[in-house]
């Protein structure tokens, strides 16, 4: 099997973005750890799921990425509750699938020697993962 950075998708609100820049496209699942070990203190063992399934999608797109940025732009940061889908077609595989995510933040803008970058980060509330 071959990787294929191409058919990798990330749709946002029904939307597929393009105009990634060289960075990864990064899924961080909720700051927690999954399994917590609760020790006594005679040394009984016990354990705590967490349930929470929250995280966040972080991305940047090109300076350039003017559609890109413009329909981000429009989601109005933290107003605005949108389906995410991240996916690899290159094996058909669906990463990551979420609702009601919303912009976190307004993203930094930089300008310097080389064509920046706008950094976008979504909030998922409940992220599932394939």
């Amino acid at each position: 099997m071959t990787y294929d950075p191409g058919k990798v998708l990330l749709s946002i609100g029904g939307i597929r973005i393009s105009g990634f820049k060289d960075e990864d496209i990064e899924v961080a699942f909720n700051d927690e750890d999954a399994v917590k070990e609760n020790v006594g203190i005679q040394g009984e063992h016990s354990f705590t799921e967490n349930l929470d399934l929250s995280g966040t999608i972080k991305f940047t797109l090109k300076e350039t990425a003017v559609a890109g940025n413009t329909y981000m732009k429009s989601l109005d940061v933290g107003k605005v509750a949108v389906p995410v889908m991240l996916k690899d077609s290159s094996d058909s595989s669906l990463l990551v699938i979420a609702d009601e995510c919303r912009v976190k933040n307004r993203p930094a803008r930089t300008r310097g020697k080389e064509e920046g970058g706008v950094e976008w980060m979504i909030a998922c509330p409940r992220m599932i993962q394939s």
